[in-house]
């Protein structure tokens, strides 16, 4: 039997990684076994505009599932976390397309918005990287937050520097939102 390890964020349920393994994990494996102190990502999917970014430990969970197959587009992917079960127990879902939601980068911060009125709070996490020229490549930016249930809309403050700055979006529920070259 093969159980399947998905890496996900622990705010907003986005699987970032996997790993089928062939011998299931011990229940109590922190992800930190798995990642060490961060997981490196690189968004994929724009090769114009990349971003390396590390996520740290802290902001990752782990779910296991067992035969289930590794997916075809991980980026698609989410995990739910049923908290009300007694252990908690864990579903791997399909994302709702992301492309809707608008992402606005100013020099204040960040504006996302969803365009369905959620009935509860949706997490959300943004990582903002700086163009540069050439290395180094300055530390990302970080916020996190939530769209308020029956709203459409947050603001995440942040003091950004002039410059070209890239983004990913994460809002529970939606694809990865990636958001390119934007001048401030």
């Amino acid at each position: 039997m093969t159980t399947l390890t998905v890496i996900y964020l622990r705010d907003t349920g986005h699987a970032l990684a996997a790993v089928t393994r062939v011998t299931a994990p011990g229940a109590a494996e922190p992800v930190a076994a798995l990642v060490g102190p961060g997981l490196p990502l690189r968004r994929v999917g724009d090769k114009q505009h990349p971003m390396a970014f590390p996520v740290a430990a802290d902001r990752l969970a782990a779910a296991n599932f067992d035969r289930e197959p590794f997916p075809d587009d991980p980026a698609k992917r989410g995990v739910v976390e049923h908290k009300q079960n007694d252990p908690v127990t864990h579903e791997l879902v399909t994302l709702a397309d992301g492309s809707g939601l608008t992402v606005t980068l100013k020099a204040s911060g960040v504006t996302v918005e969803v365009q369905v009125v959620p009935t509860e709070a949706l997490p959300i996490l943004v990582v903002l990287q700086k163009s540069v020229a050439s290395p180094p490549v300055p530390a990302p930016v970080i916020l996190s937050g939530s769209v308020p249930a029956f709203s459409t809309k947050v603001d995440l403050a942040a003091a950004l520097e002039s410059g070209t700055w890239n983004a990913v979006t994460f809002v529970r529920g939606y694809t990865p939102k990636g958001t390119a070259n934007v001048s401030l």
